[in-house]
């Protein structure tokens, strides 16, 4: 005949097995988050590093822009270089006027 504490021990050992199970899985789990992690990790870090570099090329940016704007503020302020925009500025127009005129063909009526 089994004793009541056969028994106990069978599920005991059942229950124990159940665990080792459970922790087994526990343990793959684990495993699989820290590798997810520190993946994750290392994509951060590399956006990290990208923002720094598009950062710094803003900053650069700013500082060729500001140049520009401080070199043309200096030059809009000679005289010599103000007529030479403005004719500038005039035969850009020109330039424009006669391409328009050439690309679209306007009809000439002489004996109207």
């Amino acid at each position: 005949m089994i004793s009541f504490w056969q028994v106990k021990k069978e599920d005991r050992e059942i229950e124990l097995q159940h665990l080792r199970e459970e922790n087994a899985q526990l343990k793959r789990e684990n495993e699989s988050c820290r590798e997810e992690n520190d993946s994750m990790a290392h994509k951060l870090r590399s956006k990290e590093v990208e923002i720094g570099n598009l950062k710094s090329e803003i900053c650069n940016s700013k500082k060729v822009i500001s140049n520009q704007e401080i070199l043309l503020d200096t030059l809009s302020q000679q005289p010599f270089l103000q007529q030479i925009m403005v004719h500038l500025s005039l035969s850009l127009s020109l330039c424009v006027c006669v391409c328009s005129f050439i690309l679209v063909p306007h009809p000439i009526k002489l004996f109207t």
